[in-house]
């Protein structure tokens, strides 16, 4: 945070600015500045002194921010597109393919949900039923076992309610702020 001729918080807010998704980790000897930290939207606070397990927590997290820029092929009116898994709000099983939702546009995959389900990020899709997939970080609403997505309201199965909740939970704790 102090540096010779700027403060690191005033180089977060330029840094912020120019690249809105760029990932921050603060260092400094002064813990009382975490808050402004935050003010930044820093994914990381270290004080010094710095112990080696803190140091790469902080990088494994920055490292994890990647996840969900992976690209998929799809076909929207026999059109072939490729698509950033983070956009993806659900993905709605038939048979034999499924219909991936990205806002308000369907798109079309030959591929099974089960298939399609582990080329996904299991640290913010969920399974909650036979049929939907979904990206909990486009979650509109959650009541009881209802979620609303992208408009659609969907139900979680009773026997996977439990585990989305945990899931949940640990997305937004942990994954929520690294997207």
């Amino acid at each position: 945070i102090e540096l010779t001729n700027e403060d690191g918080i005033d180089i977060g807010n330029k840094i912020r600015e120019y690249n809105p998704s760029c990932k921050i980790i603060m260092e400094t000897g002064h813990e009382e500045r975490y808050k402004d930290a935050f003010r930044i939207r820093a994914i990381r606070f270290m004080t010094k002194p710095f112990q080696n397990e803190e140091v790469y927590d902080a990088l494994k997290a920055a490292s994890q921010v990647k996840i969900g820029n992976k690209e998929i092929e799809v076909y929207r009116e026999r059109q072939k597109l490729y698509i950033k898994i983070i956009d993806i709000s659900y993905v709605e099983a038939y048979t034999g393919y499924v219909i991936i939702v990205i806002g308000n546009k369907h798109c079309r995959k030959d591929i099974t949900l089960y298939e399609i389900k582990k080329s996904l990020d299991s640290r913010f899709f969920f399974q909650i039923n036979r049929q939907y997939v979904i990206n909990m970080n486009l979650i509109e609403n959650i009541k009881k076992n209802r979620v609303r997505i992208a408009g659609e309201k969907m139900i979680v199965s009773r026997r996977r309610i439990a585990e989305f909740e945990k899931c949940y939970m640990k997305f937004d704790l942990e994954y929520r702020r690294l997207l």
